[in-house]
């Protein structure tokens, strides 16, 4: 793909993309999956116990012998209730299928801790 780059430039393209993600990581913003989100300007629907978080997912490579810095606006869905109270509701609710539905609902979740 880069066959028309020198090394070089490779390397410069490597060093903006961890750059830039270590100052996401500097002013608080938290990585989930490639993405990257931030808690401060979260919005709160109490009622369904359910946060937003707005975030960017960036990426900086090469285009037409130049850079091209891609910087994509996000947001997160969050449940605010905690897997043990999502474990609790579900055995409530199951009949005694517990473990299979409990499992075939986490699977591929994402768990945040605080």
């Amino acid at each position: 793909i880069f066959h028309f780059l020198n090394f070089s430039f490779i390397e410069r393209l490597q060093f903006y993309n961890i750059f830039y993600k270590s100052l996401l990581k500097k002013i608080k913003f938290r990585q989930i999956g490639r993405k990257y989100y931030t808690e401060r300007n979260k919005y709160k629907l109490d009622r369904h116990k359910l946060e937003v978080w707005p975030g960017y997912q960036t990426s900086i490579s090469a285009y037409e012998g130049g850079v091209l810095v891609n910087i994509d606006v996000t947001h997160r869905v969050l449940r605010t209730d905690s897997v043990y109270d999502f474990m609790n509701e579900v055995m409530r609710d199951s009949r005694g299928r517990f473990q299979e539905e409990f499992t075939s609902m986490m699977k591929g979740a994402i768990v945040l801790t605080r």
